[in-house]
């Protein structure tokens, strides 16, 4: 079933953030509210842009998926974006990746894995009133957003695994893999500009070389601009962007650094730094 989820995500998400609107012109609009934003705290007592961020970051993968944007006042979409956040954080705890080993054991202990189990109840929560809300205004002759697109799927054959609960977790797993990684590496960026003020300066150079102080850059200026494509690469590799990589398992037996791995051993990389 997991086959035909990710097809059909695939297919969607390339005609909503490609075919009908260019996934770019959502990144262009959502970047000038982050920018007035940022313009809107100056002068002011200095700021965490944590939620800032993430808040925009995320309003881009909405406007695919719910087809529209939050304001960054919004206290639900904000509340979300916490909770979410909280749970990311704590997964990465080893209580957490206790759960992971031994679950029948670790869901009658406390510990952050409650805590996570609390806060994806109330995210999906948030998730089940937007599907209600496209299910009042469904029109199955203009889809609007994946959400719609998904409704479709499942009024054409219940039984194919498309159904409430799946396009839930569906959602979710877009919303969570569009936000929190390049937000987190947005973040990076920022602190990596602030302690290395003179790479800061050459960007700047660049930026204001090819783009100049009246226009948005876009993805047609990117092989005019090899010094900044590459410190924003340079972003990736030293930030600590999530605490550990997918589980994986090995294709054959190898030997690394002097270690065995056998064959369909399952691993699990340690990314942090």
């Amino acid at each position: 079933m997991w086959k035909k989820q990710r097809k059909f995500a695939n297919m969607h998400l390339r005609y909503f953030g490609e075919g009908q609107k260019s996934l770019e012109n959502y990144i262009l609009v959502e970047s000038n509210f982050l920018c007035e934003a940022f313009k809107d705290e100056q002068g002011k007592s200095p700021f965490a842009p944590q939620y800032i961020i993430s808040n925009a970051v995320g309003n881009i993968i909405c406007s695919v998926v719910f087809g529209h944007r939050f304001e960054y006042s919004d206290e639900t979409f904000c509340k979300f974006l916490e909770l979410d956040n909280e749970a990311v954080l704590l997964a990465g705890s080893a209580r957490a990746q206790l759960y992971d080993a031994f679950p029948d054991l670790m869901k009658h202990l406390p510990g952050p894995h409650q805590t996570i189990h609390a806060n994806y109840a109330k995210i999906m929560t948030f998730l089940r009133n937007e599907i209600e809300k496209h299910q009042e205004e469904w029109n199955p002759d203009d889809p609007r957003d994946f959400i719609d697109a998904y409704l479709a799927e499942m009024a054409k054959d219940p039984q194919a695994g498309f159904n409430i609960e799946t396009l839930q977790v569906c959602t979710l797993d877009l919303i969570e893999a569009g936000t929190e990684t390049a937000a987190t590496t947005l973040r990076w960026g920022i602190v990596f500009m602030l302690n290395y003020p003179e790479i800061q300066r050459k960007v700047q150079a660049e930026i204001d070389g090819v783009i100049g102080q009246f226009r948005q850059p876009t993805m047609a200026d990117k092989p005019n601009m090899p010094y900044t494509d590459a410190v924003i690469h340079e972003f990736q590799r030293m930030g600590n962007i999530v605490p550990a990589g997918f589980p994986k398992m090995a294709s054959k037996d190898t030997t690394l650094a002097g270690y065995f791995i056998p064959k369909v051993s399952d691993q699990i990389h340690n990314l942090c730094k």
